[in-house]
């Protein structure tokens, strides 16, 4: 009868309630979805086990992909571009990679993409403009906020999903 929902700061909440709506009385839930699958790891490095191990996160991403009818886009391929395009619309965001923590700069947190040196950061991520899409975050750092730059604001990856418009975040 009241759900209890976990927002990280004052800021989200009023991003997530600005985008409610209510539904029509009687309307049906909806009956199709669409999902996004992303990777990127470590796609420079030679070394044996990173090897392996990229290849084992690459093959389970492109399964979880099949699994959701859609297309994992991996390595090299996944750029900003192809991750904001295939962001929209979509009611499931799955990444699955590394995620960067500036101790200096927490606002500079980004996700790993994967061409050297290409990152989404967090003003990207919260200008993507979802639509009540649930995000499924794997990776370093994703989940840690910083409340050291305006009170208790939290500042992180997963604040930054909210507020571009993600329903929840895991």
């Amino acid at each position: 009868r009241n759900p209890i929902v976990y927002v990280p700061s004052h800021s989200a909440l009023l991003s997530c309630l600005q985008r409610l709506s209510a539904p029509e009385h009687g309307a049906e839930a909806p009956t199709t979805w669409r999902a996004s699958v992303f990777g990127a790891y470590d796609d420079n490095k030679m070394d044996p086990d990173i090897v392996a191990e990229r290849s084992q996160i690459y093959s389970c991403l492109e399964y979880l992909a099949h699994e959701l009818g859609t297309e994992a886009v991996v390595g090299a391929s996944l750029t900003k571009t192809p991750f904001e395009q295939l962001s929209q619309q979509v009611n499931l965001l799955h990444f699955h990679g590394h995620g960067i923590f500036d101790t200096s700069g927490p606002e500079r947190n980004s996700l790993v993409l994967g061409p050297p040196n290409e990152i989404l950061n967090m003003p990207s991520i919260a200008a993507l403009n979802l639509h009540a899409t649930h995000v499924t975050l794997i990776a370093c750092s994703g989940a840690v906020q910083d409340f050291s730059l305006s009170r208790d604001e939290p500042l992180g990856l997963l604040s930054s999903f909210l507020i571009g418009g993600a329903s929840s975040v895991l």
